[in-house]
């Protein structure tokens, strides 16, 4: 059984697997691929590829109070920042989109609005995996995604093990990045906050004992205080977060000896930090190209 749902910047979610609002007919779950070639007599030789640009097509069906129920969804797709939900059997997963079409007819035989709706995507397909001290997962119960529904964020714990182990506040996490890009990126972008009081922090991305990626601020982290790095595309920053919630820019604090803005490659690595005493939040952002 396959649901899908919408969720909005104001913290709705709007089903499309009931009978008020009824989605089918679904266009541009896949993917496409664009490869860059080089090549001489017949032989040729893959530079790399690129993910396509892709829409999203929905027929949706509004029953009950059809005329009503249109225009309450309007009123949710106004709110903005959309992300489109997918439930399989094979798990959850969110993806940004952009509204692009959505038609309105009368009333058909079955007094049903049977509307079109159609999204350009803006993100693959995520789910996050979070560790650190701000969060309550255990140890030894399982992988740990969390993907928001609504005004209740929903936390999904799947059937195979990830386990964080004993040293979880030891300055180190154990990431499992099951992230799937058919050859078209190599790492996952990753969110750190690190709660004051720490002084000049710095991380850096080990994978079967290489070093990856390295980052680090010439910045005084005062308590009650955060400092939040993120390489999410969509939301790349460097801040500065005060107990009030106001932000401040620390990208001129960043430290240029390093490679800046981490991403996690796929597979198993470990993020580790320069002093085992800093509180640290970690957020992976899992992606796939097509689930």
């Amino acid at each position: 059984m396959r649901n899908f749902a919408l969720l909005n910047g104001s913290g709705d979610r709007w089903s499309l697997s009931v009978a008020k609002s009824f989605g089918y007919k679904p266009e541009g779950l896949g993917v496409g691929l664009s490869n860059h070639v080089l090549g001489a007599n017949g032989n040729y030789v893959v530079d790399g590829s690129v993910v396509n640009r892709q829409s999203f097509k929905l027929n949706v069906a509004f029953g009950e109070n059809a005329y009503a129920d249109y225009s309450r969804f309007v009123g949710f797709l106004n709110a903005g920042q959309i992300a489109l939900e997918y439930t399989t059997p094979a798990g959850t997963y969110l993806r940004d989109c952009m509204l692009s079409g959505l038609s309105k007819s009368e009333l058909d035989d079955f007094d049903e609005l049977d509307e079109t709706i159609e999204f350009d995507f803006t993100t693959p397909w995520y789910r996050y995996l979070i560790q650190g001290t701000g969060y309550a997962d255990q140890v030894g119960d399982g992988k740990v995604y969390v993907v928001p529904s609504g005004q209740q964020a929903g936390y999904h714990t799947f059937a195979y093990v990830y386990e964080e182990g004993d040293d979880k506040y030891m300055g180190y996490y154990f990431v499992d990045n099951q992230s799937v890009y058919l050859g078209t990126a190599e790492g996952s972008p990753v969110e750190v906050t690190i709660h004051g009081p720490a002084k000049n922090p710095s991380w850096r991305v080990l994978q079967n004992e290489k070093v990856l990626a390295t980052d680090g601020y010439w910045v005084d982290v005062q308590d009650g205080w955060k400092l939040v790095v993120s390489s999410f595309p969509q939301e790349q920053r460097a801040q500065l977060v005060a107990p009030d919630g106001s932000t401040s820019n620390v990208y001129q604090f960043q430290d240029l000896t390093k490679t800046n803005f981490v991403t996690m490659p796929v597979g198993k690595a470990t993020l580790m930090f320069d002093k085992k005493d800093w509180r640290v939040d970690v957020r992976v952002r899992e992606e796939r190209v097509t689930v």
